[in-house]
């Protein structure tokens, strides 16, 4: 697991390295996580609650032909908002460069007032 920390490092950079270091280790390719760890931290770091402890936490785990990637922020609301581009925006694309590129993805309570971001990727190497 890791733990994030708004203005302190590099968070992204962070992340895609963990994600990266995760994925050799549990023998998956790790491209499609490492984009997708990167729009979801980026997104956390943006949109969670300025309110109590501050910071990001991201686990990267295999279960059966499974890749899982999960990005957890304090926020009140569990609910993905809904998914659509506008092509005007300059932002806004990377929930669903998320879903695009994942099997699995969904957001889930946690206890101690986190939202999850749950992401599953198929494993093969």
């Amino acid at each position: 697991m890791l733990f994030l920390e708004p203005n302190h490092g590099m968070p992204v950079r962070q992340a895609r390295a963990y994600v990266k270091r995760s994925c050799v280790a549990l023998g998956a390719p790790p491209d499609d996580p490492e984009t997708v760890v990167s729009e979801l931290v980026t997104n956390a770091f943006t949109h969670a609650s300025t309110d109590g402890p501050q910071g990001i936490l991201v686990r990267c785990f295999r279960r059966g032909d499974m890749l899982w990637l999960e990005v957890l922020d304090r926020r009140s609301e569990t609910e993905l908002p809904v998914l659509e581009a506008d092509m005007e925006a300059e932002g806004g694309r990377g929930l669903l460069l998320a879903r695009a590129l994942s099997k699995v993805f969904r957001c889930e309570a946690r206890e101690g007032g986190y939202c999850a971001v749950v992401v599953g990727f198929e494993a093969r190497a």
